[in-house]
């Protein structure tokens, strides 16, 4: 059987439909090792794009890394969610870089201007994806 196919059994079984958890919390349920769940989950989400499962899989937003919360679905309230992750995810990564560009700026002067020019552009795009998200 297809590690697909074992995950959605045992989110079955273990009545995890609609609910959260981790790849090591699955693996806890399933008897199976972390790394294993993790494969597991990454299996089922190719095929939900190839469009042969029932439920779709998603990370819940503010989760990323070893504390991924994954949610197995298909409420009203779950599009919503896989919606908002590109700018939650993207915010982040402005957050990052606009740290990044600071030291730039920090140990180089003469970049200071244009880091700033740098992070105001960033800062913007974050507000402009926020609101179309809305």
């Amino acid at each position: 059987m297809s590690r697909w196919k074992q995950l959605d059994r045992c989110i079955r079984d273990r009545d995890l439909v609609d609910k959260e958890f981790t790849a090591e919390l699955l693996g806890r349920a399933c008897g199976i090792r972390t790394w294993e769940a993790t494969t597991w989950i990454q299996s089922y989400k190719y095929a939900q794009r190839k469009g042969r499962t029932d439920h779709v899989i998603f990370r819940v937003p503010h989760t990323r890394g070893f504390n991924t919360v994954w949610r197995f679905g298909t409420k009203e309230a779950d599009v919503t969610r896989i919606a908002i992750l590109p700018t939650i995810d993207y915010a982040w990564l402005v957050g990052q870089l606009t740290l990044d560009l600071r030291s730039m700026a920090a140990l180089d002067p003469q970049l200071q201007e244009k880091a700033q020019e740098a992070i105001t552009t960033l800062e913007l795009t974050v507000r402009l994806l926020a609101a179309l998200s809305e």
